[in-house]
């Protein structure tokens, strides 16, 4: 490298900004162990941001640690990033400092929230979530919305299912097909409309062969 190139390069990492942002402790592991499982939960909140662009106050179900939430923040005028584990919240909020990311504990399996959004989501939750507590858990985050607000939920595929770990196996009670994942839509939303994604990309190819599914309901 050229004594100019060299200084030019020099001038550059001395310019970036000197902040660091921490990883939290989920997200920290799967870089260490499947660093590529990143890239998709980025383009899965990438696939929201687009959505939701523009919009105004939206609300995030289950952020865990939060790895892509700065990603939606950034495209809304405010995120309310909600989860079970106070604790991870906690840590959430001291790792990361953006001015218009809320996060706040609420389980929604058990009531709604006394606010109104114009958007809500939620990724790799509602295969969490039993079957006997997913009527309350959709009346209760469709409460939540404007009239004509909208909800994205992404999902794995369940005929995915015979590739996922034993880990994730145990942890998925409520895996829905493309045609279960539509029922819900249709029963929700006055208009729904779905997705598949093959790791980074979002198509709307043939759902039995996508690895993960997106509903998006619009209209309550």
């Amino acid at each position: 490298m050229s004594e100019s190139a060299s200084k030019w390069l020099n001038d550059v990492v001395a310019a970036l900004p000197s902040e660091r942002v921490c990883l939290g402790r989920a997200t920290s592991a799967a870089y260490a162990s499947d660093p590529a499982m990143l890239s998709f939960i980025l383009a899965r909140y990438k696939f929201t941001a687009k959505m939701l662009a523009g919009k105004g106050r939206i609300l995030e179900i289950g952020c865990g640690d939060a790895f892509g939430s700065p990603l939606v923040a950034k495209c809304v005028a405010q995120l309310v990033a909600t989860d079970i584990d106070r604790e991870t919240l906690a840590d959430n909020a001291k790792r990361l400092s953006i001015p218009n990311l809320i996060f706040h504990e609420h389980d929604f399996a058990h009531e709604t929230m006394n606010e109104r959004f114009d958007g809500a989501f939620a990724i790799d939750v509602l295969e969490h979530i039993y079957a006997s507590e997913l009527p309350t858990w959709m009346e209760n985050i469709c409460g939540t919305l404007t009239q004509d607000g909208v909800l994205l939920l992404g999902t794995p595929n369940a005929t995915s299912q015979i590739y996922a770990s034993r880990h994730s196996k145990e942890g998925h009670v409520n895996v829905h097909t493309a045609d279960q994942l539509a029922l819900l839509g249709r029963q929700w939303f006055r208009n729904s409309f779905l997705f598949s994604q093959h790791d980074e990309v979002v198509t709307t190819a043939f759902s039995p062969m996508a690895q993960y599914l997106w509903l998006m309901g619009v209209g309550r």
